[in-house]
């Protein structure tokens, strides 16, 4: 399956998206919002175990160029997006990935 398909219609449509890791620590997700309005896209970095939220795209990519942690440090991030329709979030979260930044 193409990791960048449209979404299904529904309650349960849960978003696919891809990471990649570029310079300065930045992350670029690519999705598919197909229908929808928009994604939410939130973030854990490090040990933290609660999710932050980083934004609402509406046109991909979306970019997380926030500095690392630790100054010049890469370190691992870990994403999950849900479909945003008329400014509400919709369907379920999507699977979570991983991606280790490079300073």
């Amino acid at each position: 399956m193409n990791l960048l398909q449209s979404p299904p219609p529904g309650d349960t449509a849960s978003p696919t998206y891809q990471l990649a890791a570029r310079p300065n620590s930045e992350v670029r997700i690519e999705f598919v919002k197909g229908s929808f309005s928009g994604e939410r896209v939130e973030s854990q970095r490090g040990a933290e175990t609660g999710w932050t939220f980083l934004g609402i795209d509406l046109q991909s990519p979306y970019l997380d160029s926030r500095p690392p942690l630790a100054e010049g440090q890469p370190e691992t991030r870990r994403y999950r997006l849900r479909y945003i329709q008329d400014d509400q979030p919709v369907g379920d979260y999507s699977a979570v990935l991983s991606v280790t930044t490079v300073p």
